[in-house]
């Protein structure tokens, strides 16, 4: 185990060996969890398939969600959790249950807030618009529940290991860094799903009330960085790219600073992805540096 400097961040990250070793324990688990799961049928429509076969196929949704369409999301998405809820009242000790139904919920969502944010100055006069803003409210609230669920069911697994039990929490940490993620989910939507296209408020009114859900997420991210061990350092990256975001709804000079510093930090590993560089510049515009900033970053030369 070695750590990391992400500027004011020092985080604790896995060795290839010792990520390795971790990812072959949680592998050999989950072979003993097919061999129960493949006794378990369930009827569809189709045909008949397996726990296991139901298991596989939930686990690919959140790869699956954006590609399908709208249509997949809202016909589909409900069968996705019902299949894993059933396995879970016949496996109530099954970690990746609750945890894959929590960042399947939030992949489902992308898609759902896009269609609200793009037609937000006819939420009022829109009783669907109003729905599916209702709807998403529900299901943040659920993906919350269904990964505080998993961290539990985690932690109970891992108290039942001898060895490596440090090693482990990395998968403890990526399932706290998709908690983290639901408060920042759901501040940017009511942030984003309020706010007119022709009249915006200023960003102090708008952020106001996402605040304390701002708050929660930084605070839930700061801990997991205090406290967690991560899997390797693109993992350790992108949630540092999390905890940037999340910066953007509590608006000070500092947070600005260091939202900057924590998205160049993250590129130095992850590369020039869109989220980073939009992050960059976003920071950037706020800062009264702002043309020796975009010098530094985008135009070194």
């Amino acid at each position: 185990m070695h750590t990391k400097q992400f500027y004011d961040l020092e985080l604790r990250i896995l060795d290839q060996k010792e990520e390795k070793q971790v990812v072959e324990t949680i592998n050999l688990e989950g072979k003993k969890r097919k061999q129960k799961m493949n006794t378990i049928l369930f009827p569809t429509p189709a045909r008949t398939i397996t726990g296991w076969e139901a298991f596989i196929h939930a686990n690919l949704f959140e790869d699956q969600i954006e590609e399908r369409g709208l249509d997949f999301n809202f016909r589909s998405t409900d069968h996705y959790l019902a299949f894993i809820d059933k396995l879970a009242e016949i496996f109530p000790e099954y970690w990746e249950l609750p945890y894959i139904n929590g960042k399947n919920i939030l992949a489902a969502m992308k898609p759902r807030e896009v269609v609200v944010i793009e037609h937000r100055d006819e939420v009022k006069q829109n009783k669907q618009l109003q729905e599916i803003i209702d709807e998403i409210e529900r299901k943040f609230e659920s993906s919350e529940q269904y990964l505080q669920r998993a961290v539990l069911l985690f932690q109970q697994f891992n108290d039942q290991n001898n060895n490596g039990k440090e090693k482990l929490k990395a998968y403890e940490t990526m399932i706290k860094s998709y908690l983290a993620s639901v408060s920042r989910r759901r501040a940017f939507f009511k942030v984003l799903a309020t706010t007119s296209n022709k009249k915006p408020s200023s960003s102090i009114d708008v952020l106001s009330f996402a605040a304390p859900l701002g708050l929660q997420s930084i605070s839930r991210f700061l801990e997991l960085f205090n406290e967690g061990v991560f899997l390797n350092e693109n993992e350790a990256a992108v949630s540092i790219t999390r905890l940037a975001n999340a910066l953007k709804l509590i608006q000070n000079a500092e947070n600005f600073d260091r939202g900057l510093k924590y998205y160049e930090a993250a590129r130095e590993i992850l590369g020039d992805r869109q989220e980073i560089e939009e992050g960059m510049q976003y920071f950037i515009d706020k800062n009264p540096d702002r043309l020796a900033l975009l010098r530094r970053y985008f135009n070194p030369n």
